[in-house]
């Protein structure tokens, strides 16, 4: 009987991943920032506006973020606009970008 509980017990305690930390490219938390959230209709107008900064083209954009070294103080958030306090996914990559504006490009 106790097999029966503990094989599928450590079968599910052994595939919780280890939460990695964050890669840092800096760390700004706790400085004071001047962030700018640009906030757009729609997907298709941020991706064009994404397009005309820097060329991308990324059909999956949700959002993005930019920041220069030499101002740290600074950080653009370019988002679309929420659509309810429900709309979990906005809200995630609204975080998501606020993120990179304290520790920079995070992705692996």
């Amino acid at each position: 009987m106790y097999k029966l509980i503990l094989i599928p017990l450590i079968l599910l305690l052994s595939s919780c991943g280890e939460d990695k930390p964050i890669p840092k490219d800096f760390d700004r938390s706790g400085k004071v920032q001047k962030i700018t959230v640009y906030v757009y209709p729609d997907k298709a107008s941020m991706r064009k506006a994404r397009q005309g900064f820097d060329g991308s083209k990324e059909k999956d954009l949700m959002g993005w973020s930019a920041w220069t070294a030499n101002d740290p103080a600074k950080c653009k958030i370019h988002v679309v606009k929420l659509k309810s306090a429900t709309d979990n996914s906005q809200m995630t990559t609204w975080g998501h970008e606020l993120v990179h504006c304290v520790y920079g490009s995070f992705h692996e």
